[in-house]
């Protein structure tokens, strides 16, 4: 998570800084060492272990010392991590950092002025602070005690530093010491993350105003046929790349991922293999932290969401599983008919029904009294839904009220904590129902020879599910939800004649309920079946090297199809180009040339066909559709692979020619005029950024030089349409920003293949050896031992 701090707090953090580094501050904090651990409320012994990477194993003989012990560890690790998720969900940022008046906004909502203080508003608003303290309240009685225990060894490393005065970095530059945990910050942690995960909300806003803007039927992503669905057959073979995109078995960024397990019958160890590598936004410390728990009935390996007890995608002795997110449409806007009151109301059919209000007290660092501001909200299911309309810039369409599937109390710790004993595929599947937060694609295998995927999670019952993700007519009750769909309806599937299962973002079946149009395009989805398919044998190894495929399917259709019929018109270098990139292999290596010259190409292509109308309805719009992860490269690769977009122009062999040439420029410009010295990698980094210097601001600069905070500029491979993610943002290009936040293989018949990595470290601390000791060799494609628990 990135902070784009203002200028006089980077300014106070740089002084700050220099105190640090020559002594003025306290000490960074001590880890937790391998050995017997003795905790406050400890029940019996205690014992952790670590390995060369400092990866904590925890052993203990009751589940409460195990999460006591988890939650101490964690924090030892990751305390300013969990502090700063926690304040993020609960709306309590602007307390440490101020209102945000002059920071960068948010990448892709339209967060005005005050950017801070608006996030936190918005939070309030979306009551994930409320929700979480009900959901606690009503936990099963395990899930209750696993959330006091964990939050007691938060506790203790808590007392344990103000005994010492020893705090994190982060805590003494900011000058502010964290509050005691309580057991519903770990769930309002998970449910910052689900509604990070989501979308809908950006699509929806931007898909909305351009449908009001722009004459004819909506701009909108959909499901191609032309790719793998998770539950569907798998394709007997891929298309060439001048065939028609359909008839191939194929049924259809940054919340993106990869998933796939292999049946007994076609792995090297008769066993079944898992592969998973889960696709975030990068940043140090990341998003997870590899742990092992022994204790009771816990024995689980993988990684954990630091604030949160429980293993999120891992394995027990005898399964393993991955997650890839569904991308579901959860979130509806509603275009709101209100009457000025007093007291306000929304329209509702006929009637009419009153305008909620909450005032709210916001305090805003430097300030002496807290902002007071009015949240308003309307009824509807599941529950009050906010006028975000007071909150963001909504533009032309109005007063909009927002639902959220992740509004209402779930018992997704519930499930987690099943999946985390899970002794077999049965056992995932009994716990899933409960899971229903950030709808996901569960991929398990188990050690009997069992492999199956489920879609899990909440989507809305919509009585008009057609209409996808744009604004609805909040006084239509057509358009009310009526309820959840139940688990049994979702997509799954367990044990298919092909023995292979592949997830990556992609659509989850061939038919079903309406989950989403947001799909991602299926060019990942399709490489990995191509190349596991093509195996007569399948081993862990092999699923490494797949994990770190730069092959772009995407590039070569695109080559294909759009350059092909064009290139006899060509002339001068723009068919030189054209030749050259028509006889290159696709693969999207950090040495290539071409990956360069078809990016540069592409980006071209994407601001003369997509931009410059959206620039020609109102300006900024371009730039907000293109920071909506994947939903752009869906929109324009629909046009220039099957000419679905309606009212936007197609490639003519005059824009081929003029794009070709302007991408030529550009390179010349960037890396000289011999294409033989043009890299893929000179324009495509990657910067590990901690958040307090995630800007490119010369005092954030300086204060990651005097701390070590960033790690990086390096030159990555791969983009956001190959098997290793490397993705950028279309409208800021070429920085990569986010990829694989951990890479997983298990092979249930081989304790010894396979294994698990992290781009960065177990640490949170840059004083650490273990800050981003596992970097380069993420980077690598390697994978170090995955201790079977």
């Amino acid at each position: 998570m990135g902070l784009a701090l203002p200028l006089f707090l980077r300014l106070r953090l740089l002084l700050k800084g220099v105190g640090r580094r020559y002594g003025l501050l306290p000490p960074p904090r001590i880890p937790v060492p391998p050995g017997p651990l003795s905790l406050p409320g400890q029940r019996a012994a205690v014992r952790v272990l670590r390995d060369p990477r400092g990866v904590p194993t925890i052993e203990a003989k009751e589940p409460a010392d195990l999460f006591l012990a988890l939650g101490y560890v964690v924090a030892s690790e990751r305390l300013f991590q969990m502090d700063l998720y926690r304040r993020v969900a609960c709306g309590r940022l602007a307390e440490i950092l101020g209102s945000g008046q002059g920071a960068v906004g948010a990448r892709d909502l339209p967060l005005p002025g005050e950017v801070f203080l608006r996030m936190d508003l918005l939070h309030r608003a979306l009551g994930m602070e409320a929700v979480a303290r009900s959901e606690a309240a009503e936990a099963s009685a395990e899930a209750q005690d696993a959330l006091g225990a964990y939050a007691a060894g938060v506790n203790a490393y808590l007392e344990a530093l103000a005994a010492r005065r020893a705090w994190a970095l982060e805590f003494a530059l900011l000058g502010y010491r964290p509050e005691p945990w309580q057991p519903a910050d770990s769930l309002a942690v998970a449910r910052l993350v689900a509604w990070q995960l989501s979308i809908a909300l950006r699509a929806e806003l931007v898909l909305g105003e351009i449908a009001l803007l722009r004459e004819g039927p909506p701009l909108l992503s959909s499901s191609p046929a032309w790719g793998p669905a998770v539950t569907g057959p798998a394709p007997g073979r891929l298309p060439a790349p001048g065939a028609p995109l359909s008839g191939f078995g194929w049924a259809s960024g940054f919340s993106g991922s990869n998933a796939w397990v292999v049946a007994g019958a076609r792995s090297g160890s008769r066993k079944p293999l898992l592969a998973s590598d889960p696709h975030l936004l990068f940043g140090l410390p990341g998003i997870w932290i590899p742990v092992c728990l022994r204790g009771g009935p816990y024995r689980v390996a993988g990684v954990s969401l630091p604030g949160v007890p429980g293993v999120v995608i891992g394995r027990t002795p005898s399964v393993a599983w991955g997650m890839t997110a569904v991308l579901p449409d959860d979130v509806d806007l509603f275009r709101e008919h209100l009457a000025p009151g007093p007291p306000v109301a929304a329209r509702r059919g006929d009637a009419w029904e009153p305008v909620e209000v909450e005032q709210v007290a916001v305090r805003v660092r430097g300030e002496a009294e807290p902002r007071r501001v009015t949240l308003r909200f309307v009824r509807r299911f599941p529950g009050r839904c906010p006028l975000i309309s007071d909150l963001l810039e909504t533009g032309p369409l109005g007063p909009l009220s927002l639902a959220w599937t992740g509004a209402a109390p779930t018992r997704s710790l519930d499930a987690l904590l099943a999946v985390n004993r899970a002794a077999d595929l049965a056992a995932v599947r009994e716990a899933l129902p409960a899971f229903a937060l950030a709808p996901q694609n569960v991929l398990v295998a188990d050690a009997a020879g069992n492999i199956g995927a489920f879609v899990a999670g909440r989507f809305p019952k919509r009585t008009r599910p057609g209409d996808g993700p744009l604004p609805l007519d909040g006084a239509d009750p057509a358009t009310a939800w009526q309820g959840f769909l139940p688990f049994e309806e979702l997509p799954h599937v367990v044990n298919p004649p092909s023995g292979l299962l592949v997830s990556a973002n992609n659509r989850a079946s061939e038919d079903g309920p309406y989950l989403t149009t947001l799909w991602e395009p299926p060019y990942r989805a399709s490489r990995i079946l191509g190349v596991l398919g093509e195996m007569p044998v399948i081993r862990p190894d092999a699923c490494r090297r797949l994990q770190t495929d730069t092959v772009s399917l995407q590039a070569l259709l695109i080559v294909a199809r759009c350059l092909g019929p064009h290139r006899e018109a060509l002339t001068g270098r723009a068919r030189e180009a054209a030749d050259r990139l028509a006889a290159w292999d696709g693969r999207v290596l950090r040495e290539s040339g071409m990956a360069a010259l078809f990016h540069a190409w592409y980006r071209r292509l994407r601001e003369r066909l997509l931009g410059a109308p959206l620039e020609a309805l109102r300006p900024g719009l371009a730039a907000r559709l293109f920071a909506v992860n994947h939903l752009p490269a869906a929109l324009l690769d629909a046009l220039l692979l099957e000419r679905k977009a309606p009212g936007l122009p197609g490639p003519s062999p005059s824009l081929v020619q003029e794009t070709l040439e302007e991408a030529l420029a550009f390179l010349r410009e960037k890396m000289g005029p011999d294409p033989a010295t043009w890299r893929w990698g000179r324009l495509h980094r990657l910067t590990l950024r901690h958040p307090l210097a995630s800007g490119e601001g010369r005092v954030g600069r300086l204060l990651a030089s005097l701390f070590a905070l960033n790690r990086g500029p390096v030159e990555m491979g791969g983009d956001g349409m190959t098997v290793n993610m490397s993705a950028y943002l279309f409208h800021a290009p070429f920085e990569a920003i986010a990829g694989p936040s951990y890479r997983q293989v298990v092979d249930l018949g081989d304790p010894e293949a396979g294994g698990w990595v992290i781009p960065g470290g177990v640490s949170g601390d840059p004083a650490s050896p273990h800050y981003a000791d596992q970097f380069e060799a993420w980077r690598a494609g390697m994978l170090f031992p995955m201790p079977v628990p």
